[in-house]
């Protein structure tokens, strides 16, 4: 995926009580003034990827947001993301 910015979710942003899939993919280099630089959302699967490089203010490389979704990794690599809260996953649930 491309370098994008954002003000939550500066990669993928799901709105509400979204579901997201990842699968087969590289996320890198995103940066959300809030929460999420890579994905901020309610359900979330990443399947066979890798989220790197992403900056948030919570949430560097993950964002989970609800306390009744889940987030769900399958061989996948979320590492040397940055952020002050959860530098590569931050959950409310």
């Amino acid at each position: 995926m491309p370098t994008d910015r954002g003000a939550n979710g500066g990669g993928i942003f799901g709105k509400g009580l979204s579901t997201i899939a990842v699968t087969n993919s590289t996320i890198f280099g995103n940066f959300a003034e809030g929460q999420g630089g890579a994905i901020d959302g309610h359900t979330i699967t990443v399947t066979n990827s890798t989220i790197s490089g992403n900056t948030a203010n919570s949430g560097g490389g993950i964002d989970h947001n609800g306390y009744f979704g889940n987030v769900q990794l399958e061989s996948s690599i979320v590492f040397g993301n940055v952020a002050p809260t959860g530098p590569d996953l931050r959950s409310t649930a």
